[in-house]
This record gives structure tokens, sequence and C-alpha cells, in this order.
């Protein structure tokens, strides 16, 4: 949610940037600084505004929606694409993603035609799984999780009653004078044992 895609988008995105060499770290870092970056123009900040109409991004989408790093990033890619050099493809990247955006480039070079053909391709590869499924995942999970839990509970109840049995018993059991003198008896005869050892 806080890089602002979809969890199909978020997936076909990483398998680009993996199939480019950038990385997921990379992607989610650059891809987060543009959603901030957004954010900010959208609340007047000067220099997030000046960012975003220097990269020729828009703040809307034609509906009048605030759009996200998800929405704007074909538009940059094909910004990047069609840049003159690769000083400028670079200087782009730098914009929108900060000091570490610089790999970008290499997933953005091919325009948002490279970014819909790596993600046809992640979606033939069985590298990404549709948020429906990931909802259920998720739901699972925390029904797994929820049993987990319960079956612990019930196995500590079950050992803990098998090995006190009786508190009344156990209480009486662990306060008799003769188990503690027992006890006593024994640590005495086990230093004793040690003392030459040592």
């Amino acid at each position: 949610e806080r890089l602002g895609l979809t969890v199909e988008a978020l997936q076909a995105f990483r398998f680009a940037a993996d199939q480019s060499g950038v990385g997921a770290e990379t992607l989610d870092r650059s891809v987060e600084r543009l959603n901030r970056t957004l954010g900010e123009a959208r609340e007047g900040d000067r220099e997030a505004i000046k960012t975003i109409a220097d990269l020729g991004l828009s703040l809307t989408d034609v509906a009048g929606r605030a759009t996200t790093a998800g929405d704007v990033l074909p538009q940059l890619a094909d910004r990047i694409a069609a840049a003159g050099d690769a000083g400028e493809r670079t200087r782009l990247a730098f914009l929108a993603f900060g000091k570490g955006g610089g790999p970008m480039v290499v997933m953005l070079k091919d325009g948002a035609a490279g970014l819909e053909a790596s993600s046809d391709q992640a979606r033939r590869a069985g590298a990404v799984v549709y948020a429906e499924l990931v909802a259920k995942g998720a739901k699972a999970k925390d029904q797994l999780d929820a049993i987990g839990l319960a079956l612990k509970t019930s196995f500590a109840e079950g050992v803990l009653t098998g090995f006190l049995g009786d508190w009344e018993r156990f209480h009486s059991l662990a306060t008799d004078p003769n188990l503690r003198n027992a006890v006593k008896e024994l640590g005495l005869n086990l230093g004793e044992a040690i003392r030459p050892l040592i």
C-alpha cells in the first residue's frame, strides 16, 4: 500500500526489476520515493511541484483522482525512453527516485511498452499471484495462526495439568520438610563430589 501499487502491479514490476538486474529492494525504495514526492507536491511543497513538473508527470488522473507511483511509472518510463542521451536518462531517474535511482534507468529504458511486455512475461511465467488469491492466502494464514495459538495453549495446559496433577498434592509435596531435606542432602553430596575436581 505504501508503494501505491496493486498487488499484481507490484509483483509484475518486481519481476521486471529482477530481470533487468535492478532488484526488488531498489525498486521498492525508488517507488516509495516517487510516491512521497507526489504526495508532497499535492500538499503544495514547491520543490516537489517543480520535480513533478520537470518529470512531466500528472498529480491527478483523467477522473481527477490523485495519482500514485504505479499510475505514473509508465509515463515516466516513456519520458526516460525518449530522453536524448544516457546522461539525461540518468538525470531524470535521479530526479524521480533520488540518488539511489540510477539503476532504474535499465528497467525503464524501453518505456511503457517495455514495462507492459515485462508484466505480460511475468504473468505468463506465473510470477504474478492475483490479489484475490493473495487475500485468501492472508486470511488462511490468519486462521492457521489462530488454530496454532489455540493448539499451543491447549498443549501447554495439558502438560501443566499432567505435570502438576492435583495442585494441592503438588503443593503439599513441595512443602514437605522430608523432600526439602532430601533435596538439600542431594545438593551437599553433589557439591562434595565436585569439590575434588575443581
